[in-house]
């Protein structure tokens, strides 16, 4: 049943239209990235970072603008540190590489 409600879930937040924001959707990947490095599920990483898991699921994929509070809360879940989770590649005001390639 909830593996059923997760896939209608990644449909919808997939398919809603507007392409996220490509800074967005890097950082979105790159914390999947580290939380798969760490085989943690989006429900594990949620209840670690004090998150719903809707709104987590929601970062990754590049739909939702996390503020500095919920980054720190999402770094403190996955035991790295703040930087960590935007990973070499980052400049002001671009996006160095492909969005698909975090890191």
């Amino acid at each position: 049943m909830v593996l059923r409600s997760l896939r209608r879930f990644s449909r919808h937040v997939s398919s809603t239209g507007d392409s996220p924001e490509p800074r967005l959707l890097k950082l979105g990947l790159r914390i999947r990235q580290l939380r798969e490095e760490q085989d943690l599920s989006l429900e594990e990483l949620a209840h670690r970072s004090d998150l719903s898991f809707r709104g987590l699921i929601y970062i990754e994929h590049g739909r939702r603008n996390a503020g500095v509070p919920t980054l720190l809360k999402i770094a403190d879940g996955l035991g790295i540190s703040p930087a960590d989770l935007f990973g070499p590649g980052w400049s002001k005001g671009a996006v160095n590489g492909s969005a698909s390639e975090p890191g």
